[in-house]
């Protein structure tokens, strides 16, 4: 998630040279463990701390730029970017036409979306 969080923060600040800049950004992770520590109020061992700082730092900075929603949950089998992660992906899987390129459906479709939550 912290990967997820510099790469959001570099993305939303190369999309401010342009006309039509973000409006908002969300943070997608399937690991309960990582949003929680995210969240959490308590102190954490210091490389969780260190790593969960950085995560709340970079949304901050967006935040500058754009709205920034709470971090959701998404399943693993809901998580587009897992197939690369998976022995045995495909060519198939991996291609310009496919789901791990063009990302979920969901992303682009208005209202609630079931297989994402906050936790």
């Amino acid at each position: 998630m912290t990967l997820q969080s510099r790469l959001m923060l570099v993305v939303v600040l190369a999309l401010q040279k342009l006309e039509d800049k973000p409006i908002g950004a969300v943070l997608l992770c399937d690991s309960k463990v990582a949003i929680s520590a995210a969240k959490s109020k308590r102190a954490l061992a210091p490389y969780f701390q260190n790593r969960t700082a950085e995560i709340i730092d970079n949304l901050q900075q967006i935040k500058q730029y754009c709205e920034v929603e709470d971090i959701m949950y998404i399943k693993s089998a809901d998580n587009p970017s897992d197939i690369s992660t998976k022995a045995g992906a495909t060519v198939g899987e991996l291609g310009p036409d496919s789901i791990h390129r063009s990302g979920p459906t969901f992303l682009v479709e208005e209202g609630p979306v079931a297989c994402v939550s906050t936790l």
